[in-house]
């Protein structure tokens, strides 16, 4: 018995006993412009025994299949905007949590999304001439 409990000890002291964590939950998409979009997310339930250390994001652009990372480094909050959507493309995304161990398996993707500023919602660009008038400038 002693010899199992010293086996066990070990196996739990030298991270023998971790693993990737569980998906993370409930992703959705929020503030949806034409080339940005918010991402929130909850927690995994477990973490696989060792501390989560970031999230990893990915966008698919539709309609192809294949998915690619949207971030360089791992988040290291339940929130991220990612940018530089291209307007009118429709997305999906996913996240994955991450540990000392690794990336576990991604959420479940989101519902498509289209990059595009929401309904009744203007974007303008403001400037300030040299004589210090605000003046809108068109983009068109």
């Amino acid at each position: 018995m002693a010899f199992l409990l010293c086996c066990l000890t070990c196996l739990l002291d030298c991270n023998l006993l971790t693993d990737v964590p569980d998906s993370p939950k409930h992703l959705q998409a929020s503030e949806v412009t034409k080339t940005s979009v918010t991402l929130t997310w909850e927690e995994p339930q477990k973490d696989g025994g060792s501390p989560i250390t970031g999230y990893v994001l990915e966008r698919c652009q539709l309609p192809r299949t294949s998915w690619t990372k949207a971030n360089k480094k791992p988040v290291p909050d339940t929130m991220f905007t990612l940018e530089n959507l291209v307007e009118g493309a429709e997305y999906k995304f996913r996240v994955s949590a991450e540990n000392a161990v690794g990336v576990g398996k991604p959420s479940e993707p989101t519902s498509p999304i289209t990059a595009k500023d929401p309904y009744g919602k203007t974007t303008v660009s403001l400037s300030l001439s040299d004589s210090g008038e605000l003046m809108i400038v068109d983009d068109l």
